[in-house]
């Protein structure tokens, strides 16, 4: 019986024993211990290690009741990121088995931006051939980051790794490849790290025929290794892998293609595609996606193709349900500045949470989307730099604070100078921060960037450097500087549209100049107004922000943006109906108005939206009649109507013949503009009818057949007179027993642009005077012209043949000035005579004239077969006499303080005292400017206007001065020797 109660409880206490060893050890279990964490502040984007033990399973982490984003997670050691709107509070651990447990508090700083250059620059070893080494990414904390080159070894790609540690930068390890590619690969054309640097994952879009693959890659103990086999899609696709991104913790890779966006996920060290391809858009231009990027827990996706829709550019976005992903609204498109082709979604950012969206555009404007709730609007302007450049590479960091645009300075890509624009978020907007960052000697500036998620660390890359092997600039904030602010000074705040433009008036207490923008309060009405020079220039009526931004620069930290509300009020505006005119009998004529206030011509209504009364009819009696207008709703404009008077004129008027002179304008046949007739001539070879207006052909009588009403006509006649010419004989001049100068005559009278090579025949000249004969006056007259058509009636005037001998003739020449004309010596054409000047700077012989080329003295010898004799022919220039000496300025200066030629001299300048003297550098900027320039006390040297001693190299001058009244320019250049 006992044996048998045994057989019988032995099951019961193994149960019980079972129970009791596991119950002890969930109890073990739910104890978990943080012993310790870092760092205990830092911005959003930090990743905190937490260090304890039984903290596995990790489902969650919070800092002062703020969820955060574990990365990875192990009994001993947790690692999350700080997510946006963590402000500070306790760190907590949420495990699986125990609940949470907490332990000290962390603090969320501001998050810093970078302002100056860490190191030199990083350029990957092991490389063949030119690498092009330009993808790049970095981890949250930007300790890890990795550069992508698809050049390397003769388009098969690499990839390079590097790390930091106590701000030194150093590789990591041989660069990567890929394996199972199939060359040219590409690999290398885009790259993305996880949150802790651990994770990375690289493409290659001319793998396979440019089917394109991505491969994901792990670090171990500083060692990196491939993570299964290369990832691609379906044979039909092409080109994948111009974009690829991960999520934080690297378990979710969204990647690129001409199909889409293809999603995967990995699961116990294996991927597997999460869903269909997303496909995206295909336009004239475009095919699926180019570029992407991913939230930090992986559920938010936004993805672009700058070339959709003939190059405006689109960005999509997509979150995931669970397995599922499905698009957010529709497209997200910034507001435009310049033109329909901004190339949207060159390059692409988004905040670790998702909610905050950026979008570069091609050359230099980003936009910037918040999300609320499921809604995606702009936030703030347009973003651009106030400086020329081209920044088409935007990065930004976990929470949107900071944002970064990346490219060149200037508008010439061969400047050679990489640039950065930090922008610092605002309550309406972002601000530029200090002046650009730039590096020098960067071939054609940088071509990608990536931020850190802390927004400490900002790494570029130029794929034109070391002779396009390519390599990756890095930078971090400087130390904190002084904060200023921004006082507005403008005593009015509403305007009238046309009212000459006025100046801004705002000062930053850091003394440093003021930048301005306007924010129209309705970005979908016409424009209010916009800035130029500093000024508000009104180009509309309603409303407007006028925003004031310091921008900060070495010694000041960017100002908080100043704005106020301006009105521009609607201009008045007087419309009046034109006079116009018909006859008794006729149709309505067509009305016109005019404009009295209007601002700008273009204002102006269409002429077919007025309409028009008027009292009169038909059958209305000559007279004067009211003629009123009303129009379109003009939103700049206050207006006010007035009539106009429309004349009916009488029968007796209209029938009355005209008298009309060869030559006269073209004009109307009733004096004025009579709408509703026709006209039609058979004589024309007298008037002919243009563009309504009866234009004379020639002289003789010609009839106007007037229609109106249809076929109904009268006739109007016209009797066109000739047109009086006057042929002049001119005067000469000759020497006595030698040839007769040419004989010519001057016309007055030709009308419509007709010459003497219209006439029928030229005039014949003759005169009473011979060969034989003595020295006087004689007549020379001009008779027999005859004209085409008998258009013109001549009248002749004589002129006078005046004989002497050579030495009778001569005088002096009178001093002329540099701009008089060609002139003959003896006031005439005198034939048989030569001339030579000696000095051909001074005047030459052309047609028998002087022709004055400068200022100065020359003989003109003047030779006949009587002999030779000389006269003297002084220029001086046009606004007095004749300057003897001209200001030099030397070619070089070395103010080095030795005492020899440590001032830029001018010789001569002692004779102008009424000088200005400019100097610009080789780029066109001004350096140094003096207004009485004298060698001494007033001079260059060497140092610009601000005080600052100027470098060696080209510079520019303009010297202006005055003498003799009038006004002269030198220019040229000279060098700065030290």
């Amino acid at each position: 019986m006992q044996k048998k109660l045994y057989h019988i409880m032995r099951p019961k206490l193994l149960l019980s024993i079972t129970i009791f060893i596991l119950f002890s050890e969930m109890l073990y279990a739910a104890v978990p211990v943080i012993q310790s964490f870092s760092p205990s502040s830092g911005p959003v984007g930090t990743l905190i290690t937490i260090n304890g033990t039984g903290l596995a399973p990790s489902i969650g982490m919070a800092i002062g009741g703020n969820s955060g984003l574990i990365i990875s997670a192990t009994d001993t050691k947790v690692v999350g990121m700080v997510m946006p709107g963590t402000t500070m509070g306790t760190v907590s651990v949420t495990t699986g088995n125990a609940g949470s447990i907490t332990v000290a508090s962390f603090t969320v700083t501001p998050t810093p931006y970078p302002s100056q250059q860490q190191g030199a620059a990083l350029v990957g070893t092991g490389s063949i051939g030119q690498s092009r080494q330009n993808s790049i990414a970095i981890s949250a904390d930007g300790n890890t980051a990795i550069v992508g080159g698809y050049n390397d070894n003769n388009e098969q790609g690499a990839a390079w790794i590097f790390t930091r540690s106590n701000s030194i930068w150093s590789q990591q390890g041989t660069k990567i490849t890929g394996s199972a590619g199939v060359s040219p690969s590409w690999f290398g054309t885009a790259v993305a790290i996880s949150a802790d640097g651990n994770t990375a994952a690289v493409t290659g879009t001319k793998d396979n025929g440019s089917r394109g693959a991505v491969w994901v890659f792990t670090r171990n103990n500083g060692a990196w290794t491939q993570q299964g086999n290369k990832l691609t899609n379906p044979p039909s696709i092409y080109q994948m892998g111009e974009g690829v991104a991960l999520s934080a913790n690297g378990n979710t890779l969204a990647v690129t293609s001409r199909g889409g966006l293809t999603i995967y996920v990995r699961n116990n060290n294996t991927w597997a595609q999460l869903g269909p391809i997303l496909p995206g858009w295909h336009s004239d231009t475009s095919s699926g996606y180019a570029k992407v990027v991913i939230s930090a827990d992986g559920n938010t996706i936004i993805a672009s193709h700058a070339s959709y829709g003939y190059f405006t550019g689109g960005t999509n976005v997509y979150v995931r349900n669970g397995n599922t992903w499905a698009q957010q609204g529709g497209m997200l498109f910034g507001k435009q500045l310049d033109d329909d082709t901004e190339w949207q979604g060159s390059s692409l950012a988004l905040s670790a949470d998702g909610n905050i969206a950026l979008i570069g555009g091609m050359h230099d404007h980003a936009w910037v989307f918040k999300r609320n709730g499921i809604t995606w609007t702009q936030y703030g302007e347009t973003l651009y730099p106030v400086e020329k450049s081209d920044a088409s590479e935007v990065a930004m960091s976990a929470d949107g604070n900071t944002i970064t645009m990346t490219g060149y300075t200037g508008t010439d890509i061969n400047t050679n100078v990489g640039a950065s624009w930090i922008f610092t978020k605002t309550s309406n907007g972002y601000t530029q921060q200090g002046n650009v960052i730039t590096t020098s000697n960067v071939p054609k500036g940088f071509s990608a960037s990536a931020l850190s998620a802390n927004g400490s660390t900002l790494i570029n890359t130029s794929f034109n450097l070391n002779n396009q092997t390519g390599g990756a600039f890095v930078y971090v904030p400087s130390e904190i500087k002084p904060a200023q602010s921004i006082a507005f000074n403008m005593p009015l705040t509403t305007f009238t549209y046309g009212n000459a433009d006025v100046a801004l008036i705002a000062t930053a207490s850091s003394g440093l100049p003021v930048n301005f923008t306007i924010a129209d309060n309705n970005p979908y009405s016409p424009a209010v107004v916009s800035i130029v020079n500093n000024k508000l220039h009104f180009t509309g009526a309603g409303t407007a922000t006028v925003i004031a931004k310091q921008f900060g620069n070495e010694n000041f930290s960017a100002a908080a943006p100043v704005s106020f509300i301006i009105t521009v009020n609607k201009a008045p505006l007087t419309i009046t109906v034109n006079d116009s005119y018909t006859g008794v009998g006729f149709s309505l004529p067509k009305f016109t108005v005019k404009y009295s206030g209007l601002v700008i011509p273009g204002d102006a209504p269409r002429p077919d939206y007025f309409t028009y009364t008027t009292t009169r009819v038909t059958s209305s009696p000559q007279g004067v009649y009211p003629v009123t207008a009303t129009g379109p709703n003009l939103y700049k404009y206050n207006v006010v109507y007035k009539p106009g008077k429309l004349t009916v004129l009488s029968r007796d008027r209209i029938t009355g013949d005209i008298t009309k002179t060869y030559g006269d304008t073209d004009f109307y046949l009733f004096g004025v503009p009579v709408e509703g007739l026709t006209y039609k001539t058979f004589e024309s070879s007298v008037v002919k009818i243009i563009n309504g207006k009866v234009h004379i052909t020639g002289a003789g009588g010609a009839f106007v057949y007037v229609y109106y009403d249809g076929s109904k006509y009268f006739l109007k006649r016209i009797d066109v007179a000739q047109a009086p010419l006057t042929i002049t004989a001119e005067n000469k001049v000759g020497i006595s027993s030698k040839p007769f100068p040419p004989f010519t005559v001057n016309y007055s009278g030709f009308v419509y642009g007709e010459t003497a090579a219209d006439l029928l025949a030229l005039p014949t000249i003759t005169t009473a005077a011979n060969s034989s004969s003595p020295p006087g006056n004689y007549p020379i007259i001009a008779a027999g012209a005859m004209a085409n058509t008998g258009n013109y009636s001549f009248i002749y005037h004589n002129g006078t043949l005046t004989l002497g001998s050579l030495q009778t003739l001569y005088a002096a020449i009178p001093t002329k000035k540099v701009t008089d004309p060609d002139f003959y010596v003896f006031g005439a054409f005198v034939s048989g005579v030569n001339y030579q000047s000696s000095n051909a700077a001074v005047g030459t012989i052309v047609n028998g004239k002087i022709h004055i080329n400068g200022v100065g003295q020359s003989t003109i010898t003047i030779q006949s077969s009587m002999g030779s004799i000389s006269k003297t022919l002084n220029v001086i220039p046009a606004g007095g006499s004749l300057i003897l000496t001209q200001p030099k300025i030397n070619s070089a200066v070395s103010p080095n303080g030795d005492g020899v030629n440590d001032v830029l001299t001018i010789d001569n300048i002692s004779e102008y005292p009424d000088n200005q003297l400019t100097l610009m550098n080789s780029i066109g900027v001004k350096v140094f400017e003096a207004t009485g320039y004298d060698n001494n006390n007033n001079a260059f040297k060497g140092y610009s206007l601000s005080g600052s001693r100027l470098p060696a190299g080209t510079y520019y001058y303009q010297l202006n001065y005055l003498a003799n009244g009038q006004q002269y320019s030198k220019k040229g250049y000279f060098l700065i020797k030290y």
